[in-house]
């Protein structure tokens, strides 16, 4: 969901309900894949893709926000005092729409969206690592946009390096699409 709460084409895997059935399906999908004729011919396993780590207004997303503040500030007066802010108790916040609505509140809501998709991805690592006997690497998808174009880092809150020795943890491959000059000018 958006901020205005409207369900659309971009989507996150990282809150409940969907963890618990993209953690499901990932298991069969290994089987699958690894009882294939050809299952030698793949060299790694892609576990994160372009289109994945979005802001996440769900409602999910906000009770899973309000426990992370939870034991990140411990108390509703260190965060008030933080963000200067006049808050009563955590389930009194909903995370702003925008960075001009309240800035603390969005920075913390983009960093938090960053961090539950990196620990989404991460939890793929154990499932691959324990079905494949080849274990072949894993590998994430980036792009030279995700790093460079404010018009993605707007909406995809990853704080790369973070990305990379957790959800990556232990793997020597960190995959990279480059786009050209022309596809990141038509994104701003």
């Amino acid at each position: 969901a958006n901020a205005a709460g409207v369900s659309g084409g971009s989507f996150s895997f990282h809150f409940q309900p969907a963890v618990k059935s993209s953690e499901e399906n990932l298991g069969k999908r290994v089987r699958q894949i690894l009882d294939r004729e050809n299952a030698d011919a793949y060299a790694c396993w892609r576990i994160s893709v372009e289109d994945g780590g979005f802001m996440d207004y769900s409602p999910e997303s906000q009770a899973a926000f309000r426990e992370w503040l939870v034991s990140k500030h411990g108390t509703i007066a260190t965060l008030n005092q933080r963000w200067g802010a006049h808050y009563t108790s955590f389930q009194d916040i909903e995370p702003p729409p925008s960075f001009s609505n309240a800035p603390a509140a969005w920075l913390e809501f983009r960093a938090f969206c960053g961090k539950a998709y990196t620990d989404a991805v991460a939890r793929q690592l154990p499932a691959i690592r324990r079905l494949d006997p080849k274990k072949r690497p894993c590998v994430g998808a980036n792009s030279n946009l995700d790093f460079f174009s404010p018009y993605f880092s707007r909406f995809r809150p990853i704080d790369w390096d973070e990305f990379v020795t957790t959800a990556l943890a232990g793997e020597r491959y960190v995959s990279w699409d480059t786009y050209c000059a022309d596809d990141q000018l038509a994104c701003e």
